[in-house]
Formats: structure tokens, sequence, C-alpha cells
């Protein structure tokens, strides 16, 4: 029997992999010239759904009240990430455009680096007072 679920720990790979990758592409337009515009959102999407699914699948429920919070932190780091992988970045930001999504994936890193400490420490609040 597996510690992980197959499909949570698969998920989460392409999460973060897929994350790698935008990251790269965001502060270097060669890189997402090479993927092209449909491949760039499609990295996108597969993040965002990949992060969706993997909210999921952490049982927000377990942390008790906090949970609220912790959806709020996850939504917030959605949309910066939409803000790097849809052509509103480039027209809001203009010529500063790599800068401001370089800035927005670092956020969303923080965002997601933090959520994570906040839902484990939510957990474990909430066991020890039940």
């Amino acid at each position: 029997m597996s510690v992980v679920a197959l499909p949570t720990y698969f998920s989460r790979v392409m999460h973060l992999m897929g994350g790698a990758v935008l990251f790269a592409a965001a502060v270097s337009p060669e890189m997402k010239e090479k993927m092209g515009a449909k491949g760039f959102a499609g990295l996108g999407m597969m993040i965002l759904l990949s992060g969706l699914f993997n909210a999921h699948a952490l049982q927000p429920k377990k942390m008790g009240a906090k949970a609220g919070t912790w959806r709020k932190m996850i939504y917030a780091g959605k949309i910066s990430l939409f803000l790097v992988c849809t052509p509103l970045g480039d027209k809001a930001f203009g010529e500063h455009a790599t800068t401001a999504k370089l800035a927005s994936m670092a956020l969303s890193v923080m965002i997601g680096s933090y959520a994570r400490f906040y839902r484990e420490a939510a957990v474990k609040e909430e066991e020890k007072n039940q």
C-alpha cells in the first residue's frame, strides 16, 4: 500500500514541473516564443487544474474554521498565475511585462509555499482541538 495516492502524487509533480517551465517562460520571451501562445496557455491551464485538484485532494475541511483563509490564499495565487499565463499581463504592464510576470510568479510561489505551511499548522491545531 502506498503512503501517497498516485493521482495526488502525479498531480503534484505535474504542478511543480509545469510551474518551473512557466516560470522560465515568463521571464524568457525566447522560450515563450518557442512554446507558442497555445502551449504557454495550455501549460498555464494544466497548472491551474492540477493546483485545483491538489487543493481538493488536501481536504480543506480538516482545517476547520481556517479553511476559508487558506482558500483565499490559493485563489490569490491563481489570480497571480492568470496574469502570467494570459495576454492580459502583457497588455496591462506594457514594456514592463517581463518584470511584472517575474514578480507575479514569485508572488505565486511565495503564496503557495505559505499556504502549505498554513494548512499543515491548521490541520494539526484542528486535530489537537478534537
